[in-house]
């Protein structure tokens, strides 16, 4: 693909009163990997929608040995030599339209603004962007250090870069994150947190992960649900609802669905093999006092077990968060992770948000990564655009090894609840 290199030299000046800080305990016990997702816009003028890029994160992640803490990573100012060798805002011309990165075989090296590895190196950049000028429109690509910030501190982040793109202040600043990670760092619980590994980890390098992405019909998700609702009875005959939601629904089919399609893969596997599946559970809201818009990581990893999902109280994040803390390396502290892993961003409002009269709405949101088998995203919904339908398309983007993801394309019970007759990019089964 024919491309030119228009990296700008940009202002970055670190803040003269910035001092290193240390992360979280709950952002030392997320995977050491950087994650990305592109931003389309749609523009006339592609080349003048260049955005200035939130300026408070151009440092570096970095481990530190401090008194009575094992392996603490710290964020550090980035150096000139660094900011050179891995600027803030790459700006890449491309001959090609937006719909080019959401093809299956996109090579997202052209894309990205750091050559991406499984796992990071440090020191690491926090968070860098590139924008990728195409024919037809500008696709933002936002990389970014997983142990700085989870999926809602990245809507954090670009809810920021909006207000800067409208003129308008950012909506939170490096004070206010201080202060929610010291809020962290000072829970404590004389309770204990009954650590269990429900999940045996077995490491392994997937033979060909690839990633792919899915539309499933809103009206079969919400017949299953009523359908599974009216099902459940106490055993004197009474109607017991238990209150299913759609997410839930949806969660269930993937699940099912995914096993299905390995066990086809693999005939030789037996029926039996237990299956396994995670879901993550944000605890911004679950905490007291509350960390409302927190941009670090504060997420829970659960067993997909409907009770316990939803039985997560302030206590029992209190104790989580408690336990860590008390640690002498937190990093020591890795959640399990299953075969399979949901997580749901569909309530992002990330449609919703408004980057100035220049780049406009959001056109398209994506997280194509390919190299994390198992991983599963339900995508930000999108308006609804009118017409016959009430509800907005459940969007999945779906990691799995190439062989399961060919069978999981013709799995019955996947094929009936995907929506075949509207698709997004090469979503078609």
């Amino acid at each position: 693909m024919a491309q030119l290199d228009d990296t700008r030299s940009l202002t970055l000046d670190t803040p003269r009163n910035f001092k290193p800080f240390t992360l979280s305990s709950l952002d030392h016990i997320v995977p050491s990997v950087y994650l990305f997702t592109y931003i389309t816009f749609k523009l006339d003028s592609p080349s003048n929608g260049i955005p200035t890029p939130f300026p408070s994160l151009a440092e570096t992640v970095m481990i530190e040995e401090l008194v009575g803490k094992q392996n603490l990573m710290q964020v550090t100012p980035a150096d000139a030599s660094a900011l050179h060798e891995s600027p803030m805002l790459k700006v890449i011309h491309h001959a090609a339209k937006t719909s080019a990165v959401e093809c299956d075989d996109v090579q997202h090296a052209d894309f990205v603004p750091i050559l991406l590895h499984l796992h990071t190196t440090d020191p690491s950049p926090v968070l860098r962007f590139q924008a990728n000028v195409m024919t037809d429109g500008l696709v933002l690509c936002l990389t970014f250090d997983h142990r700085m910030m989870d999926g809602l501190g990245v809507l954090a982040i670009l809810d920021s870069l909006a207000a800067c793109c409208r003129g308008d202040p950012a909506l939170t600043g490096m004070a206010a994150q201080l202060q929610k990670k010291q809020q962290l760092a000072s829970i404590k619980s004389s309770a204990p947190y009954n650590v269990q590994d429900k999940f045996k980890a077995r490491p392994k390098v997937p033979c060909s992960p690839v990633s792919r992405r899915f539309a499933v019909s809103p009206e079969k998700i919400s017949m299953l649900k009523e359908k599974c609702n009216s099902m459940f009875c106490t055993k004197s005959g009474q109607t017991f609802r238990p209150k299913l939601t759609n997410g839930d629904i949806l969660t269930a089919l993937i699940w099912i669905s995914v096993t299905r399609a390995k066990q086809a893969s693999s005939p030789t596997t037996p029926k039996d093999t237990l299956s396994t599946l995670s879901c993550l559970v944000e605890i911004r809201t679950i905490l007291y006092p509350k960390l409302g818009t927190y941009i670090g990581n504060a997420m829970m990893t659960t067993q997909c077990v409907l009770n316990e999902i939803r039985s997560i109280t302030t206590e029992q994040a209190t104790r989580y968060v408690s336990h860590i803390n008390t640690l002498d390396d937190w990093s020591s502290f890795q959640a399990q992770w299953a075969e399979l892993f949901v997580s749901s961003i569909r309530h992002f409002d990330v449609y919703g948000l408004n980057f100035g009269s220049v780049l406009g709405p959001v056109e398209n949101f994506d997280l194509p990564d390919p190299r994390i088998s198992g991983m599963c995203w339900v995508m930000p919904a999108r308006p609804v655009s009118g017409g016959a339908r009430e509800m907005p398309l459940w969007e999945l983007r779906i990691v799995l090894e190439e062989p399961v993801m060919e069978c999981l394309k013709r799995e019955p019970l996947f094929c009936w609840a995907s929506d075949i007759s509207r698709t997004i990019g090469d979503s078609k089964l």
